[in-house]
Parts: structure tokens; sequence; C-alpha cells
């Protein structure tokens, strides 16, 4: 009976997008409550349907399942280890809200509606501004322009794409941002995007904001890489081996130290033996010079 009621379905809503690509010629305002909790409004018209041929129910919808049951089976899967735990959260959080009322993270929709804003892709003014100019890498040391030891020349800068600055400003950070348990949340949702197959068709700088917005909530998370966890190894063992290397140096040093210490006890006490010596010897001549 599912199976014949999702034919339904479909074939029902291909009809409706048929008549309205058919009948609906002139540009019509939707309305409608976006990502984020954001209500937008947008003007189209039939020829923005394109193709209706390929009508399908929203993968992950239609299950047949209550909500409480859906929150049983999430429980399930997260005792079994098959997701995480922030996995288990965003998938119970969208499915008990409607159910209990509960209003959304407001952390969570600020990126849904940042991501919202960043899908709309950049605009032809944005796509048609010259790169960023050129200028000399300053020190951050001496606050002087970096030169190159090789050539003895300044170090220029790479030509930075602007697309990447007008990108990295749709996820403009907040000071609440740093905090682990929102960054924890942001890098879910940006890690998704980042994942996500529309970002195809938009130009690389335009994707390379949304690459820099995750890894700054990722590092702000406490989410560590392989090539972290094996550069954090490594640097321990490098910290290990400096430390036993002084170590060796300081008992060395200390055994060193010892040793001199003790050729100059032997050296004061024959010192201070032959001045015994020479007292001796100047007491038995002068008790042999007198009369």
């Amino acid at each position: 009976m599912r199976a014949s009621f999702a034919d339904y379905y479909e074939r029902l809503h291909r009809i409706v997008l048929q008549l309205m690509r058919a009948f609906y010629k002139t540009p019509h305002l939707m309305r409608y409550q976006g990502d984020g909790g954001a209500y937008q409004v947008a003007e189209w018209r039939n020829v923005d349907l394109g193709s209706t041929r390929q009508v399908r129910v929203r993968r992950n919808t239609f299950t047949t399942m209550m909500p409480t049951a859906k929150a049983g089976l999430i429980a399930e899967k997260l005792q079994a280890g098959m997701i995480t735990p922030q996995e288990a959260s965003r998938l119970d959080r969208e499915n008990m809200s409607p159910l209990l009322g509960l209003t959304e993270n407001p952390h969570v929709e600020r990126v849904k509606r940042q991501l919202w804003l960043w899908r709309q892709g950049p605009s032809e003014q944005q796509q048609q501004m010259p790169p960023a100019p050129v200028g000399p890498m300053m020190d951050p040391n001496t606050g002087q322009p970096a030169v190159d030891p090789n050539t003895g020349q300044p170090m220029m800068r790479p030509p930075v794409d602007p697309l990447i600055q007008v990108s990295s400003a749709v996820f403009a950070p907040v000071p609440v941002d740093a905090d682990p348990a929102v960054a924890v949340l942001r890098y879910q949702e940006l890690g998704a995007a980042c994942a996500d197959a529309e970002m195809s068709g938009f130009p690389p700088g335009w994707v390379q904001g949304l690459f820099q917005a995750a890894e700054v909530a990722r590092q702000a998370a406490g989410v560590v890489t392989i090539a972290e966890q094996q550069m954090m190894a490594q640097q321990q063992v490098q910290q290990q081996q400096q430390a036993q290397a002084q170590q060796q140096d300081s008992e060395r040093s200390q055994s060193e130290n010892a040793r001199s210490d003790k050729k100059e006890s032997e050296a004061a006490k024959q010192e201070t033996e032959l001045q015994r010596e020479q007292i001796r010897a100047g007491s038995r001549t002068s008790g042999m010079m007198q009369p």
C-alpha cells in the first residue's frame, strides 16, 4: 500500500507541475520559510521549473514511522555505534522539534542562513572584480618587508581571488563561534555543505571561502585530523629526545664537574701536604742551626 500511495503522490505532483508550466506564464511571487527560519520572497515563472519529468518523494521522508519510533531507532543506532553522538543529536533535533513545538537551536539557524546566502552564489559584478593588488610580504617579527634569502629580493604576496574574501564574508564570525559546543554544530553543517554536490557549479574562489569557514569551525571544535595527530606525536617524540639529550648533557656536565672537583681536591691536598713538608723541613733546619 505504501508503494502504491508513493506512485500516486509522485504522479499527482507531476501533473500539478505540468499544469503550472503550461499556464503560469506571468511572474509570480513565492513566499516561503527558507533555511534558518528566515522568510524568503522569490519571483518565478513557468520556465523556472525546468524539467517536470523526474518527480520523486524526498529521500528519508515518507517512512510511515511516528516521530517517537524514529527517536527510538536513532537511539538504537547510536548505541550500536552506527552513528556519532553529534549526528544523533542533529537527527533527533530535526525529528522531535515539530512534535514538541521546540524552536531550532539559534546557532544552527544562523549557520543555515549563512549557507542559504552562500548557495545563492556570487553576483556577476562580484565575479568581475579584479584580483587584489600584489604587495610585499611583511616579516611578522620585524614588521619590515620580507626578503628572499636566495635572491635578496623582496618577497611578494601571491594574488588573492576576490571571491574568496566575498565568500568568507558570508560566514563572518562572532565571538560565540569560538565556543567548542557552538563550533561543533557549525562544523557539522559546514562540513556537510563541503561535501554537497551543489557546490560544483560555483567558481573555485567561492568554494574556497566555504572551505576556510569549515576549517575555522573544525579548529574551534577541537577536531584533530590524522595528519595533525601524527605531527603532534612526532613533535612529542622530538621533545622527548630533546629532553633526554638535555638530561644526558646535564649528567655529563655534572660528571665532568665532579671529576674536576675531585682533581682540584686532590691537587689541594697535594699542595697542603707539600706545604706541611716544607714547614717540617724548615723546623728541622732551624733546630739544627740553634747552639
